[in-house]
């Protein structure tokens, strides 16, 4: 619609989000930049936590899902569903090609990484391992921890942090003029 420039849309996202814009960054020429807050970069180590603060059922059991009133904004599987998740999710197998972490090669472009270091829904080291993998690799990252703030990013503090450090990320990679 002549709205945005596709060749300067940047990807970014927040939990789930954080992933997908990860993911975005491993598809050649998709975007100039990429901006991952709380995402999650290694689904196997992601699932392994995930299983030791509380138990994770059957992936191949999952059909349709329902509220976790123990977890906020989070969901389990209906128990009384058939099963129709097939593929990947159902084989931890598949999980390593589905991890940004494992896709570094592909990555060439700049990318921001954003943690809050009392995330209670994707701990702070997926965000770290992602960091070293793409230092590792010579690729440009910008890393920025945000100290006692939430996956929610709950208070103003951690929302005004959090803006300007996309903002800078976005001057520095991808500028308006």
């Amino acid at each position: 619609e002549g709205l945005a420039d596709p060749a300067r849309v940047c990807i970014i996202g927040n939990g789930y989000g954080g992933y997908a814009a990860l993911e975005g960054a491993t598809t050649p020429g998709a975007y100039p930049c990429a901006a991952s807050l709380g995402g999650i970069s290694d689904i196997g180590d992601y699932v392994s936590w995930v299983k030791g603060k509380r138990p994770l059922p059957d992936p191949d059991k999952i059909a349709s899902l329902t509220a976790d009133a123990q977890w906020p904004r989070a969901f389990s599987p209906d128990p009384g569903s058939v099963s129709i998740v097939t593929g990947y999710l159902g084989d931890p197998a598949g999980w390593a090609g589905l991890s940004p972490r494992n896709q570094i090669a592909d990555i060439q472009l700049p990318v921001l990484l954003v943690h809050q270091t009392n995330d209670s829904a994707v701990p702070v080291r997926q965000s770290k391992q992602m960091r070293d993998a793409l230092q590792a690799a010579g690729k440009a990252v910008t890393y920025v921890e945000l100290p006692g703030s939430d996956h929610e990013l709950a208070t103003e503090e951690t929302r005004l942090a959090t803006a300007e450090a996309v903002l800078n990320f976005l001057k520095t990679y991808n500028p308006a003029n």
